[in-house]
């Protein structure tokens, strides 16, 4: 009589429900990705940013590259060469 009172259906086995009633987030879309050299912003680190003035903000305006190439380039910056991942930036 004592064993109707419990339900052995496995021994050693233990049952878990998973509770899969609800939606999991999405992540957001993933955009363009830019490689290129900027004017300023973080180097090596994937930055993301959701418009144009962002881009801007973070990591400068386009440079044509029609500076000197005998130019101080480490007091002055290099504009020497254009930087064509901002303005891949600007046709996004």
């Amino acid at each position: 009589m004592a064993s109707k009172k419990f339900r052995f259906v496995s021994p050693g086995i233990q049952i878990q429900e998973i509770d899969n009633s609800f939606f999991p987030t999405t992540p957001p879309p993933d955009g363009a990705v830019i490689i290129g050299r900027a004017e300023m912003g973080p180097a090596m680190r994937p930055v993301t940013v959701s418009s144009l003035s962002d881009f801007v903000n973070t990591f400068g305006n386009a440079i044509p590259g029609k500076g000197s190439s005998d130019a101080d380039v480490w007091r002055n910056g290099n504009y020497a060469g254009p930087t064509y991942g901002a303005y891949a930036a600007q046709a996004i």
